[in-house]
């Protein structure tokens, strides 16, 4: 059989025919395709992807840096099903798409074999929408393809301020995770301080005590002085005694020396003895004061907490800058009908160039 394939026919099968069929199709055929293009950084003080460390000396600094993580994340939202509904809703997509001013390669489902909107997505994300990283720069470039250059326009307009919402949801949501947990517990255990400051308050006023350690030591200072005179009485009264045994200020010593004996009891039994005495209240006074000492230490570590929390979530804040602002494209870019028209005749070509030679090497076999 391959012996009679004529080498024009093959030719004008293989190359002339798809070539034809290329030119009119592009040049005749194709609906004429505008192209908005608008590009956006998206940036943060996250700090986590330059290395050395440079990345967190920038963030510490306030310096924004390009966040590949971030532009994935707002590439992903824009190709979303969500935004492709939310589009839908606003721009009617699908009808627009389905119309019949597209040619039959471009139009979705064209013979309206499965018209649903899962199918339809896989149309959007192909045809309708493109984003790219260029990873060098953290330059994300999204397009928007349309016949009509005023829808291309609006839907991307549309698209940034979609993706712009979509950053300052995810920095509200870093905020409001473990930041407000954090400041929860901050504001109980600043609650427990607040209730145990008024606790200690109310022993001080039923106690009426302000400060037993003071206290004491100006019992303890007027014991020392009445020891003093006490001792210095009992000196006299063993001096008048020994000189003086009938003396008469005998007896006034004696009195003086009970009552002093009595004053010095009375201030011990103060500070030590009873169950209001000050030495009780001390201990009760500094076990107070060393739960309230654990309570604001607790204020202190749920304060650090909340502190680490919020620079976290401040790090983690994306921010979204337009670098080139969507244009009303002024003239169709697609189909580049000359680049298309060679890749058909190249490929057609090269198809042509193998199948000769090999229908040329089994000629000679058979020959041979």
């Amino acid at each position: 059989m391959l012996k009679r394939v004529n080498a024009g026919a093959l030719f004008l099968i293989i190359v002339v025919i798809p070539t034809f069929t290329g030119i009119v199709y592009n040049l005749l055929i194709a609906t004429p395709v505008y192209v908005s293009e608008a590009k956006v950084v998206i940036k943060s003080l996250g700090g986590g992807e330059m290395p050395g460390g440079l990345g967190s000396l920038l963030g510490a600094l306030g310096v924004l840096q390009p966040s590949t993580s971030g532009a994935y994340l707002v590439m992903d939202h824009i190709r979303s099903r969500d935004v492709m509904f939310r589009l839908e809703e606003k721009f009617k997509l699908k009808e627009y798409y389905s119309s019949e001013e597209w040619d039959i390669l471009r139009r979705f489902d064209p013979f309206h074999l499965d018209p649903s909107y899962e199918n339809f997505y896989k149309y959007y994300t192909k045809k309708v929408v493109e984003t790219f990283l260029d990873t060098n720069s953290g330059v994300v470039t999204i397009r928007v393809r349309a016949k009509d250059p005023d829808y291309a326009f609006k839907l991307l307009k549309e698209l940034i301020y979609i993706s712009e919402e979509f950053v300052n949801r995810v920095n509200k949501r870093a905020s409001m995770t473990a930041l407000e947990y954090y400041r929860e517990q901050l504001e109980l255990s600043k609650k427990k301080v607040r209730e145990f400051a008024q606790r200690v308050k109310r022993f001080l006023t039923e106690k009426r005590v302000v400060s037993p350690e003071q206290e004491v030591g100006v019992l303890l200072s007027m014991v020392a002085e009445l020891q003093g005179r006490l001792i210095s009485k009992q000196l006299e009264l063993s001096t008048v005694t020994s000189v003086a045994p009938e003396n008469p200020r005998i007896p006034q010593l004696r009195r003086e020396i009970d009552q002093l004996k009595e004053e010095i009891n009375s201030l011990l039994s103060k500070i030590t003895g009873k169950k209001d005495s000050l030495a009780t209240h001390s201990v009760e006074l500094e076990l107070l004061k060393a739960e309230l000492l654990m309570l604001q230490k607790e204020v202190e570590m749920n304060l650090g907490a909340f502190l680490q929390a919020q620079n976290q979530a401040h790090l983690q804040h994306l921010f979204i800058e337009t670098v080139e602002r969507p244009i009303r494209p002024d003239a169709p870019t697609e189909p580049k009908a000359a680049r298309n028209i060679f890749v058909i005749f190249a490929i057609s070509f090269a198809l042509w160039g193998v199948i000769s030679l090999l229908i040329a090497g089994v000629r000679e076999h058979t020959e041979e």
